[in-house]
């Protein structure tokens, strides 16, 4: 409720879902399920329109048949995820993980990171092409080459998309607020101009 009727507060939620397999969200401990997490994000949507959902997932985990990773991957698909980061697991000291068989070959768990990213790409791509014409209040970060870095709410810094503007042709300050018109959108990048 706070995200709906606070203005201050950006319609962007960060959580860190992991997996979306019974089998694999209980062997991690998750304390959840795919029901009561499809349920969650539906909610979410619901109830705070326009918001920017983001989950990193995991890839490889012990015990990931490929039967487990199609379900992540169809999944994914089906929730189209405004933002996503997926990670191979590694086998780490002093964690639950760590006594279970890291039984998943290192390039297989490549294969698959990359087959949940290359989805993504694509979810991005539609996402953003939406978002064609439509005027964003972004905050400059930086300049960097022929262009100003903007972020809008919908990004959090280092790891989501960039709103990029031409320094050729316009003059914008680090630090401030300003409007800016999408005029071309990339998978994971918006091109804009100030509104």
């Amino acid at each position: 409720d706070v995200m709906k009727s606070e203005p201050k507060v950006c319609n962007y939620l960060d959580i860190p879902l992991q997996h979306i397999s019974d089998d694999i969200l209980k062997s991690m401990r998750r304390g959840t399920t795919k029901a009561k997490t499809t349920k969650l994000l539906q909610e979410f949507r619901k109830h705070v329109p326009g918001i920017t959902i983001r989950t990193s997932l995991i890839v490889g985990y012990p015990g990931e048949t490929l039967e487990h990773f199609e379900e992540l991957k169809a999944w994914v698909k089906e929730t189209r995820f405004e933002r996503l980061g997926c990670f191979t697991y590694s086998h780490e000291e002093n964690t639950h993980a760590h006594q279970l068989v890291d039984d998943v070959p290192e390039e297989e768990k490549q294969r698959r990171s990359s087959e949940i990213m290359e989805l993504q790409s694509q979810i991005s791509w539609e996402l953003n092409q939406e978002k064609l014409g439509q005027t964003l209040r972004c905050i400059i970060d930086r300049k960097e080459g022929n262009f100003f870095v903007g972020r809008s709410e919908m990004d959090s810094p280092d790891v989501d998309n960039e709103v990029l503007v031409d320094a050729t042709k316009y003059y914008l300050k680090h630090g401030e607020y300003v409007d800016l018109t999408i005029v071309e959108a990339a998978d994971f990048d918006l091109y804009a101009e100030p509104a």
